[in-house]
């Protein structure tokens, strides 16, 4: 199903009530004209299972178009200087470094890490614009695709069993033109971390390394040798 801007806020006034909440950032949060890491939001669609749920969008003739060398840019915060209310900068930074060496070993396998562009067939770029919990179960992806749902892990209702989250929004570009190949945005469940209310329920590095290394996991397989 398209997803377009008219239904973005008839999702924001349906969700307002959810116990499913995401570390608020204190930058402003992403408008029509400050649309965050994509290009374009509106011309993302669901793909995937029910559990694993995605939003991407691919260009034409884009797909299965061979990956044998890969550019593979630092994982960076969106927007720019975001600070997640529950999560410290250190974390936040080796949750990063994660992504990127995951991403390094993962790709090893299928394709040729390049140095630069000239040596490459695609550049792969990310982005994490979400950290946060979330009642355990509850798949914000189908219900809230561009962060709509803001909070703290002090504001949910108390007693719901809490699992960490992360959202990390990618794109793969041609390395030679930096013509969009494919767009995405994956909300990915770690571990759970206990019940709200409980004073020693607590967003950890160690909560949200699961989502970070299955994100890779997935990512590669969709990347290389050939994008899907």
């Amino acid at each position: 199903m398209r997803i377009l801007s008219t239904f973005l806020l008839g999702l924001m006034l349906t969700v307002s009530g959810l116990p499913a909440v995401a570390a608020e950032a204190t930058t402003k949060e992403a408008t029509p004209a400050n649309p965050g890491f994509l290009a374009d939001y509106d011309r993302l669609d669901k793909a995937g299972r029910p559990r694993k749920r995605y939003l991407v969008y691919m260009a034409p003739e884009a797909e299965g178009r061979a990956v044998h060398a890969i550019l593979l840019l630092p994982a960076t915060i969106a927007p720019p200087g975001a600070v997640f209310e529950d999560v410290t900068t250190e974390h936040m930074a080796a949750l990063s470094a994660r992504l990127d060496s995951r991403l390094r070993a993962g790709f090893s396998k299928h394709a040729r890490i390049a140095s630069d562009a000239s040596g490459a067939d695609v550049r792969l770029e990310l982005a994490i614009t979400q950290v946060g919990v979330e009642e355990k179960g509850r798949g914000l992806i189908d219900l809230v695709p561009l962060r709509l749902v803001t909070g703290s892990i002090r504001n949910v209702a108390q007693g719901k069993e809490m699992q960490a989250f992360l959202t990390i929004e990618s794109r793969v570009l041609d390395a030679a033109t930096g013509a969009v190949l494919r767009e995405r945005l994956d909300h990915m469940a770690g571990e759970e971390i206990g019940r709200s209310g409980d004073p020693g329920t607590k967003l950890t590095l160690e909560s949200l390394l699961p989502a970070a290394d299955a994100w890779v996991e997935q990512l590669v397989k969709a990347t290389a040798p050939e994008l899907e």
